[in-house]
C-alpha cells in the first residue's frame, strides 16, 4: 500500500530527534506506517525549502507546502528564521484580511501542486493531518479519485475538507459535528512507550531512594497547558513545609512568562528549566522524576471540542515511565487517567493541585503503585504500533469500500 501523508503545518527537522508535539506525531505514525509495509511519502511544511527531500529511516518526508515558515532550529523551535519574507510583511503592513487571502492563495498553490504529484505517483490512499489552512488533500483526491482520510486533533478544520472525507480519524468523534460522527473512526494517538519506558528506568536505576522527590512538566509551553498553575501550586505545598524540587522541560510561546514568574517566588531555588531537549531526553528526564503533571487550564475547554479530542503525547510519556499523574479535568476529558493512574483536580484550583501534590509526595508506595498501574495502561491501549495497525486497516476498509 502507497500512503501520502500531508502534514501542512508541521515541520520536520534534518533528524530524528527533536520537535513538537505536531512534528512527533508525524514522525512516530510515518514510520509505524513504513515498519508495517507501508510506502509512506509524507508532505510536510516549509515555505523556504519547498523542494528539500529528507529521508529518515525508511520514509522520505518532502518541504512541499508554503504556508509556513520553517523554524529557525533543526529541534523544532517555535521561533521562526528571521528573514526577509514578503508575505509577512505585506500581512503587517495591510492587516488579517489580506493575510489571509494570502494564506488561502498559498493554500490553492499547495493544493494544484500537490494534486500534480498526485495523478503522476502512484498513491493508493491520501491522508491529511486537518488544518484551517490547507485543502490540499480534498483538491487532490477530488482530482485524482483517490479514497480521502483525515486525521483531525485540533479544533481548527477546514469544513469542506471533512465534508470531502471518506474516513475522518479522531481520538473522540463527539469532538465533531453530529453530521460527520457516521463516517468518523475512534482512534486514540499513540507514544513510543518502549523507548520512554526504557530510558527511564536507566535513568532511575542511577538515583538514590533519599533523594527529595521531583514533580516534572513537559509541554511546549502553550498558553492552555497551564505551567503557571504548577507554579502556584508549588508555592502552596513549600508552605505547607513539604518539600518538592521542580523540573520544567520544553520551550514554547508562554516560557518567558512562566520562567519569569517563577524567578519572582520564594521557591525558584527548587524549580529548574531545560529548555527544548530532544525526543531521546525526554524518557532521561521523566526518569530523574517521581510525580508527572499536566495542569491544563480552562482555555483549553474554551473552544468546544479541543478538550474532547486531547489524548496528550505528554500524558503518555509520563504513564510509559511509569510515574503517577496529575491532572486537570479539562486535560482529562478523553479520561486516559483513571483512579489507579493518577489524581485529577478541579481545573484552574491551584490548592487542589498543591493537595493532590502533597499526597503523592508523602506517599511513595501510592507513586509506585499508580506508576506501574499507568504503564500497564499504555502497553495496552497507547502505543503507536497499535495506532499505526488500526489506521492500516481503516485505509484498507477505505480503499476496498470505493
Amino acid at each position: 500500500m502507497r500512503v501520502l501523508y500531508l502534514a501542512s503545518m508541521v515541520y520536520v527537522p534534518l533528524g530524528a530527534a527533536g520537535g513538537q508535539g505536531g512534528t512527533r506525531h508525524v514522525m512516530e505514525v510515518a514510520a509505524g506506517l513504513a515498519g508495517k509495509g507501508v510506502t509512506v511519502e509524507v508532505f510536510c511544511a516549509g515555505r523556504s525549502e519547498p523542494t528539500v527531500e529528507i529521508t529518515i529511516g525508511d520514509v522520505r518526508y518532502r518541504r512541499f507546502f508554503r504556508g509556513m515558515v520553517a523554524p529557525e532550529s533543526a529541534a523544532g523551535s517555535t521561533r521562526a528564521i528571521r528573514r526577509f519574507d514578503v508575505r509577512q510583511w505585506v500581512r503587517r503592513l495591510l492587516g488579517p484580511t489580506v493575510g489571509r487571502g494570502l494564506r488561502k492563495l498559498d493554500s490553492y498553490m499547495d493544493a494544484r501542486r500537490i494534486a500534480k504529484w498526485v495523478i503522476e505517483h502512484e498513491v493508493d490512499v491520501i491522508y491529511e493531518r486537518s488544518t484551517s489552512y490547507s485543502r490540499a488533500g480534498e483538491f487532490a483526491a477530488k482530482k485524482s479519485g483517490i479514497p480521502f482520510v483525515v486525521e483531525v486533533n485540533d479544533v481548527y478544520q477546514s469544513s469542506s475538507t471533512l465534508a470531502a472525507a471518506d474516513r475522518i480519524i479522531v481520538p473522540e468523534p463527539r469532538s465533531l459535528p453530529a453530521k460527520l460522527r457516521s463516517k468518523s473512526i475512534k482512534l486514540p494517538w499513540g507514544v513510543d512507550a518502549e523507548t520512554v519506558a526504557r530510558s527511564a528506568d536507566a535513568e532511575r536505576a542511577r538515583r538514590t531512594s533519599n533523594e527529595t522527590p521531583t514533580i516534572i512538566f513537559v509541554g511546549s509551553f502553550l498558553i492552555w497547558h497551564g505551567a503557571e498553575l504548577l507554579l502556584s501550586a508549588a508555592q502552596i505545598v513549600a508552605d505547607k513545609g513539604k518539600r518538592a524540587n521542580y523540573l520544567f522541560v520544553g520551550d514554547g510561546p508562554n516560557f518567558q512568562e512562566v520562567r519569569r514568574i517563577a524567578e519572582s517566588l520564594a521557591i525558584s531555588e527548587l524549580v529548574t528549566f531545560t529548555g527544548l531537549v530532544s525526543m531521546t531526553e525526554v524518557g532521561t528526564y521523566l526518569g530523574r522524576s517521581d510525580i508527572a503533571v499536566a495542569p491544563y487550564s480552562e482555555q483549553l475547554s474554551s473552544q468546544p471540542g479541543r478538550a474532547a479530542m486531547a489524548t496528550p503525547l505528554k500524558v503518555l510519556e509520563y504513564m510509559a515511565a511509569a510515574l503517577p499523574v496529575v491532572i486537570s479535568q479539562s486535560g482529562n476529558e478523553c479520561e486516559v487517567i483513571d483512579e489507579a493512574s493518577g489524581l485529577v483536580y478541579k481545573t484552574g484550583d491551584a490548592d487542589a493541585l498543591a493537595q493532590a501534590l502533597i499526597s503523592l509526595i508523602d506517599s511513595q508506595p501510592v507513586r509506585a503503585q499508580m506508576g506501574e498501574a499507568g504503564r500497564r495502561q499504555v502497553f495496552e491501549k497507547y502505543t503507536w504500533s497499535a495506532h499505526t495497525a488500526s489506521l492500516i486497516d481503516v485505509f484498507k476498509q477505505t480503499v476496498h469500500a470505493n
